[in-house]
């Protein structure tokens, strides 16, 4: 494969269409179709010819920098020059930066919902059966007896993918097992479409979290949660440049692949310091469904909230960078999840490059030209 950086739109897409001949395997039709589509939404009024050079150059970028489709645009890297670029972690040189902090061996912790609850029962602060197959059955109808209204997770996905809001409310118990039955086959779907790591039919049942009013009320449709990335640096936990997660529109969960908005909280005070972002891009000062102003809001219990991360990625010190997903709850701050690999989007919230910062905090350097190298 050979890849040269330039400035040159007509070169990166000459380079890109050699990259997926040569890669045909990946690039397939499929594949390209996904890009194809990803590109027509952040593009919507272009020809279909402006969007196949775009999509070219996003696989470009790709080898060249490591973004995927999402970050070139947030990023808004088509504007950018090479040294402004590079200034960012992209999603792949986050890959590596998170291999060499994390034991790789431990991600199973982390990536698999039920083993996370399993080892963090205490902090979940509500109930959660695992179902992996047709032997769940009785398990599943006990628990939704006692959580008519309960939320799926599949249990090997991130990004808000294979999570929804259910319930059994008037229904039989016949009814019941076959909305079971409906709901292994419906995970094992999304599980083989999204290239589910793990089980390609477990999910996790969970009973329905009850946000409070002080974060529900930015948008009550949504759990709307605090990701708190916890680093271990010469012994010593910090939290780094956490961010309020918000729903928008009908969709229940927070998660800005599914449209959601992620604003920046200051890590001393816990009050939201930047406007919200979505990665269509857009960015908001008042929620566009609420109309409530984002900057300023309070988290509550943040002094709580920060010790209580920091005791829980104690409980992991193989994994030094951990990504918290935390609901404020009628029962106090509840664990959500933990992602062994969360997304940087510090630097989309702050709007810029911060490699340089990171780096110098963990110590860790790039030195390859390239991420695949």
């Amino acid at each position: 494969m050979k890849i040269s950086i330039t400035n040159d739109s007509a070169e990166m897409i000459r380079m890109a269409k050699e990259i997926a001949a040569e890669k045909s395997a990946y690039y397939s039709v499929q594949t390209l179709g996904r890009i194809r589509d990803q590109v027509r939404l952040r593009l919507p009024d272009r020809s279909e010819a402006e969007i196949e050079d775009a999509l070219y150059r996003t696989i470009y970028f790709y080898w060249a920098y490591g973004c995927d489709v999402d970050e070139y645009f947030y990023y808004h890297f088509a504007e950018k020059d090479h040294d402004e670029i590079k200034k960012y972690v992209t999603k792949r040189e986050k890959v590596i930066y998170t291999n060499l902090l994390n034991r790789i061996d431990d991600a199973h912790f982390l990536q698999n919902k039920y083993e996370t609850y399993q080892l963090f029962r205490d902090a979940y602060k509500r109930d959660m059966i695992l179902c992996d197959g047709e032997d769940c059955e009785d398990a599943f109808l006990r628990f939704v007896k006692k959580h008519p209204v309960f939320v799926v997770k599949a249990l090997h996905l991130g990004g808000g993918q294979g999570i929804h809001k259910d319930d059994v409310i008037g229904l039989t118990e016949e009814e019941i097992r076959e909305k079971f039955r409906s709901l292994l086959t419906e995970v094992s779907i999304i599980n083989g479409q999204m290239n589910s790591w793990g089980s390609k039919s477990g999910f996790a049942v969970e009973e329905l979290i009850l946000q409070g009013e002080e974060i529900g009320r930015l948008h009550p449709q949504s759990v709307n949660v605090v990701r708190m990335p916890t680093l271990l640096i010469d012994g010593e936990i910090r939290v780094y440049q956490p961010w309020l997660k918000i729903g928008c529109g009908d969709s229940f969960v927070d998660n800005g692949h599914t449209g959601g908005l992620m604003a920046g909280i200051d890590v001393k005070t816990g009050v939201v310091d930047t406007p919200g972002y979505s990665e269509l891009p857009a960015m908001y000062e008042y929620h566009p469904d609420t109309e409530l102003r984002i900057p300023g809001t309070r988290i509550p219990a943040w002094e709580e909230l920060v010790d209580t991360v920091k005791a829980l990625s104690s409980r992991l010190p193989s994994i030094r960078y951990i990504s918290w997903d935390m609901a404020w709850t009628d029962k106090g701050w509840a664990v959500m999840e933990g992602n062994f690999r969360g997304a940087f989007m510090w630097q989309f919230f702050r709007q810029k490059g911060m490699k340089a910062e990171f780096e110098d905090m963990t110590g860790l350097r790039l030195n390859k030209e390239f991420w695949w190298e």
